[in-house]
């Protein structure tokens, strides 16, 4: 792969994360869950990992989250890229962290991306919250 055909991926890339964001600002559960891959991983701030499989869980995983927050959105300040991941720094609001935390905290985003697909989703905090 050249240089252009590099930058292209990286683009497409950081494209397809922006599409995931504004799916989960909607609180579009069947949206996201045709942007995961098969065995989409997300770790929490906790270090705590899920594993969604099928379409069902991939719906469930996020319906729960959206029933119990949903107004939940994130905010991204910055994007980064480092071949087909995909990071970014932003914010949170209304989500499971306390309003206190979540004005003070600071959150990094890591995508990987996987052909079309969003693969792993991982979230780090400069709180520390949950820990």
């Amino acid at each position: 792969m050249n240089r252009d055909e590099k930058m292209e991926v990286v683009r497409k890339n950081k494209e397809l994360v922006f599409r995931f964001v504004e799916l989960i600002n909607k609180g579009d559960s069947a949206g996201l869950a045709e942007m995961m891959a098969d065995g989409f991983r997300f770790t929490d701030i906790a270090g705590e990992v899920f594993t969604v499989g099928n379409r069902s869980q991939k719906n469930k995983f996020w319906d729960d989250y959206f029933r119990d927050y949903p107004q939940y959105r994130i905010v991204m300040n910055l994007m980064l890229s480092g071949g087909t991941d995909i990071a970014f720094i932003g914010k949170t609001c209304d989500s499971h962290v306390p309003r206190s935390v979540e004005i003070n905290e600071t959150l990094v985003w890591l995508a990987r991306i996987v052909g079309d697909q969003v693969s792993e989703w991982r979230i780090f905090s400069t709180e520390g919250y949950a820990l």
